[in-house]
């Protein structure tokens, strides 16, 4: 699969919702952030537990 959107604006994003990744966790997958695509939107999402942040940003896909 092949995503295209703004670079400044993944970049915003990806600031934004790496403040809920924990730089060291028990849990491995709560150290990663997911991308999920649908439509003309992508979704990026952290959570460590206590703090889940998710930021939608217009792309092509």
């Amino acid at each position: 699969m092949k995503i295209y959107c703004d670079n400044i604006t993944l970049s915003d994003a990806l600031g934004i919702v790496s403040k809920a990744v924990p730089s060291k966790s028990s849990v491995q997958i709560l150290e990663c952030v997911k991308l999920e695509a649908k439509g003309n939107k992508l979704t990026i999402s952290a959570n460590n537990l206590e703090l889940a942040i998710e930021c939608k940003i217009q792309a092509d896909v």
